[in-house]
Formats: structure tokens, C-alpha cells, sequence
């Protein structure tokens, strides 16, 4: 048992109550006044000890809005002020941008900015990677090209755009978050504007792309706008493309190792812990303080040297928990400053799941160390239930189109891995599962990203030939497997 509370992080920072009482000491919208009760509903967005974001409701009105608080310190005022001059500039330069109505002060001296809470919106990514309508994605990428035009002719320069910055409802596309956001006295250069498109748009198919380069003509005005259009067709911004997907899967990669929205990192006593915020925190409470009984319940899946894998139920859910045995006192030194497995597997099923590629999700990763020195290390994650692609490629029932769809998968997988550099090191048929009629990517700690181009050659055409091997005794579907990934020039 080791009985230590993980309920606040170690990063201090004042707790705020699900009803918080504000002072308002500015008002925007003419009608807040004198004091105003919120109530707290869900965390929107982190950054670690200097602000939160609150999806809240006026108490008095039944309003929803979105409250910023920044924590007490040395940057507090300033970047509550920058807040409020970033949503006022967006309203006089003419870009959409939610409506600023009060900022406050809380009794612990937390300031705060709210805001209009933008009904029936949603971020910008889901609209574009989780949209199942083609119209829709058509008008919200045709938006996004017309926004980015309107941003540059009036000086606004997102220098850190992402997805999250932006809310479309179907008709506008509104800025949030201006903090991020450089306001100039010119048009936005050409350099700023290539890197705005390199970190936004990567993950744009070759459709998307292709609608959003036909929008863009349509709506460029100025031979400097129709000049750059010319721009974004050539290799060398092509080239900045493929850069800015390799730089977005190692940012990613550090940052689900960190404190942020989506995840939480705890280092305390000798104990490492990585959750995902929104997911059961009594779970991972739990098992800090006894994690060895979890591996006294439920069914055994693995026994090994290297790891104990065990499948649990909590709730109403069933888990895997998967832990990392005691190695050498010799292995332990030798590999003191190495990322350890825990956190390669962390990391790498998050950066599948970012990537589009379904794996196993990962819910909690937890180190305990002795002397500084690793000694177990456990995983949660999904209970991914299904039969092997192995067992199902060989049913004589599988309708041929079944069959098609599933060597079409496995080679938009392998594409996928191949575009981001990725190899996954056993490429068994085991190793891909079929849940609900799609393959899932499973067994990822052994995972390798950030190869040098030759060693990734060597290493994934050793892939390829592993995934290849599995279908020797089925000629017919190797060949048909061997010729889409030639189709694909994934060889």
C-alpha cells in the first residue's frame, strides 16, 4: 500500500469551487455590474499554475459563458490584459471573435476574463477529421480559407495556430484564444502566413487540401495573394508539409508527457503518474495506492520476464493493466536516463490515436522508482476485443468486399506509418485485430519514431517483409497485399 493522494497536482495552484462568486471590475457589455455568482460546469483548457478555461453559467441568468482565469503571479495581470485588448482588436480589425462581457476578480485574487459561450459551435478539428458529411467538410474548409485571407489583409498572425483556436457553427468561423495572437500595422508576411498553413494543414488529405487550394484562388484578391496560391502548389511547400508532420509528431510525443488540457503528469515520492484528464480519476487513485491487486483479479493474459498483462473489469468496463517487471540492477543503471517503457508506450499510443490510427487507448501510465532507480511500471488501457486479422482473412465465409476493405486498411495503415516515419517492429497478423469491422494497431511499446530516414528504411521494409510473411500460405491474398503497397509506393 502506498497511501499517497494524488487528488491535486504538485504544481500549486489555488483550488476554485464549483460556485464562484466574481467581482466585476470592468465592464463590456454594458449590462454586468457589482457582483455575479458563476457556476463552474467543465474544464475547457489548462495551462499548468497560470490559467484555466471554464465552460461556466451565470447563475442569476442561466447564461453560459466561457471564463478564463489566470492564477496570482508575476504574469497574471499582464496576460489577462492581453486577453482583453486580443477579443476587443479581433472586434475593430473585423475578424468573428466571441464577444468580450466583463473581466473579475475571484477572493483568492485570480482575475478573470469571460466571455460569450458560442452556441451549436464546434473546434475546428472535429468539423474537419470527425465530419461524416462531404458538404459540410467542403463549406467548413472553403470558411477556413476565406478566415485565414481576412486574418492576414488585417494583420492578425496566429503564432501558435492549431485547430482549438477556431469554432465553426456552420455559417462563421469564430478566433478564440487570442493570447497566441501577434497583431500588426501591415499585412501578414508571406513567411508567417507559410507557417500558419504548414502547422495547420499537414493533416489535410489530398481532397481537403485540394478544396482548400480552389477556395483560396477564389477568395485571393491581390497579385501578392494570387503569387502566394502559386506558392502553396510547388515542391518546396510541399517539402515544409511533410517537415511540419514530422515536427508535430515530436511535439505531441513531449506533450503527453506534460501537464496540459488533455493530459495530467503527477511526480511525487518516488511515483510517476500520467492520466488522462478526462477519464476516471478514482481508477487511477486506486491503483498508486495498490497496484498489485489489480494483477490479483480478473483473467491472465501474459506471463513473462518482461511484463505480467491482466485483464481487469472496473465498473462497468473491462481494462487491460499491463505491468513492467523489475529488471537488473545493471539494466536499471545502464538505462537510468532512457525514456522508460511506460512512457514509450504512453506516448506512442497517444501519437497512433493523434495520427488516426486505431490502437488500444491508453488511459493511465504509472512509474514507481526506488533510490531513483525504475522499479515497476504499470499501464491501463482499452480492452480491445476482437478476432485477429490473421483468423479473419482466412474464414471461407468473409464476403469478398469485407475482404477487399481490410487489405485496403491494413495498406492505408502501413501509408500511414510509412508518411509519419513510424515503425511498429512486429508486424504479426496478431498483432492487428478486427473490432466492429475495422483493424486495430495493438502491442505498440516497441514502437519507433524520430529514425533517421536510413535506418526507418531499413527498419520498416523489415515490417513490410514481417507482414508479408503472415499470408505464405495464402498466395492469393500476399500478392493482393504486395501490389496495393506497390500501388501505394509504401515499399
Amino acid at each position: 500500500m502506498h497511501g499517497i493522494n494524488f487528488s491535486h497536482s504538485v504544481t500549486p495552484k489555488v483550488a476554485v469551487p464549483d460556485n464562484t462568486k466574481l467581482h466585476i471590475t470592468s465592464s463590456f457589455d454594458g449590462e454586468s455590474t457589482g457582483q455575479i455568482d458563476l457556476r463552474l460546469i467543465e474544464t475547457l483548457r489548462v495551462l499548468e499554475g497560470r490559467r484555466e478555461v471554464w465552460l461556466a453559467e451565470m447563475t442569476a441568468t442561466g447564461c453560459r459563458v466561457v471564463a478564463k482565469r489566470f492564477f496570482s503571479g508575476g504574469k497574471q495581470s499582464k496576460e489577462s490584459q492581453r486577453e482583453i485588448d486580443g477579443l476587443n482588436e479581433l472586434k475593430q480589425r473585423g475578424v468573428p471573435g466571441p464577444r468580450l462581457l466583463f473581466a473579475a476578480v475571484d477572493k483568492s485574487g485570480g482575475l478573470w476574463v469571460v466571455a460569450e459561450f458560442i452556441e451549436d459551435a464546434a473546434e475546428l478539428g472535429d468539423v474537419f477529421f470527425r465530419n461524416e458529411n462531404p458538404s459540410s467538410l467542403r463549406a467548413a474548409i472553403r470558411c477556413f480559407a476565406q478566415a485565414l485571407l481576412l486574418h492576414w489583409r488585417n494583420g492578425v498572425c496566429q503564432t501558435d495556430a492549431h485547430y482549438k483556436n477556431f469554432l465553426w457553427d456552420g455559417l462563421t468561423l469564430y478566433t478564440i484564444d487570442v493570447g497566441s495572437i501577434r497583431f500588426t500595422s501591415r499585412e501578414v508576411s508571406a513567411y508567417a502566413r507559410t507557417k500558419t498553413l504548414v502547422r495547420m494543414c499537414h493533416k489535410f488529405t489530398d481532397e481537403m487540401w485540394s478544396i482548400f487550394l480552389s477556395s483560396y484562388n477564389e477568395a485571393a484578391r491581390t497579385d501578392k495573394e494570387k503569387q502566394f496560391a502559386s506558392f502553396l502548389r510547388t515542391d518546396r511547400f510541399s517539402c515544409k508539409m511533410e517537415q511540419g508532420r514530422k515536427l508535430d509528431v515530436q511535439r505531441f510525443w513531449h506533450k503527453c508527457q506534460r501537464n496540459c488540457t488533455e493530459f495530467e503528469r503527477i511526480d511525487h515520492g518516488g511515483v510517476m503518474l500520467l492520466r488522462n484528464r478526462k477519464k476516471d480519476r478514482a481508477f487511477s487513485d486506486a491503483l498508486i495506492d495498490d497496484p498489485e491487486s489489480f494483477m490479483n483479479q480478473g483473467e491472465r493474459l501474459k506471463s513473462g520476464n518482461t511484463c505480467t498483462v491482466q485483464r481487469i473489469e472496473w465498473g462497468e468496463n473491462r481494462y487491460v493493466v499491463k505491468r513492467y517487471n523489475r529488471k537488473s540492477l545493471f539494466y536499471r543503471i545502464r538505462h537510468l536516463l532512457s525514456v522508460s517503457r511506460v512512457v514509450q508506450s504512453w506516448a506512442n499510443a497517444n501519437v497512433l490515436s493523434r495520427l488516426g490510427i486505431r490502437t488500444a487507448e491508453v488511459f493511465i501510465a504509472c512509474e514507481f522508482r526506488k533510490f531513483g532507480l525504475l522499479d515497476k511500471g504499470y499501464i491501463v488501457m482499452e480492452c480491445v476485443e476482437g478476432e485477429t486479422m490473421s483468423s479473419v482473412m482466412r474464414l471461407p465465409s468473409l464476403p469478398v468486399d469485407d475482404r477487399k476493405r481490410y487489405i485496403t486498411e491494413a495498406v492505408d495503415l502501413f501509408e500511414n506509418l510509412y508518411q509519419n516515419r513510424i515503425v511498429h517492429g512486429d508486424m504479426k497478423a496478431k498483432n492487428l485485430l478486427v473490432q466492429g469491422g475495422k483493424l486495430c494497431l495493438i502491442d505498440t511499446d516497441g514502437m519507433k519514431l524520430f529514425l533517421s530516414k536510413s535506418r526507418f528504411c531499413k527498419l520498416f521494409e523489415k515490417d513490410r517483409r514481417r507482414f508479408l510473411k503472415n499470408w505464405e500460405d495464402v498466395p492469393m491474398l500476399k500478392v493482393d497485399f504486395e501490389n496495393l503497397l506497390s500501388e501505394r509506393s509504401v515499399v
